[in-house]
């Protein structure tokens, strides 16, 4: 087995989180405009659900986080196929 000296920022395990981000940026690439904005910003801490509604027209706080949640569960399913 292969043993890093520092397993938390050495150039392995840099190269696994651009993996990592290549593969998400993939799979975000399967949903429309406004459910990538959607989960991006929740994702990186962006914006809030009432924010997020009132940006991306959605009903209200709760239809927006009803969607990110939807979203969110298709994205981990397509990261699984990945």
């Amino acid at each position: 087995s292969l043993e890093l000296a520092s397993p938390v920022s050495g150039p392995a395990s840099m190269a696994a989180s651009l993996e990592q981000l290549e593969l998400i940026q993939r799979a975000l690439g399967q949903f429309d405009q406004r459910e990538q904005h959607l989960l991006r910003s929740r994702i990186e801490g962006l914006a809030t659900f009432a924010e997020l509604a009132e940006q991306l027209g959605y009903e209200s706080e709760s239809g927006a986080r009803r969607a990110f949640y939807a979203s969110q569960a298709r994205l981990s399913l397509i990261l699984k196929d990945i």
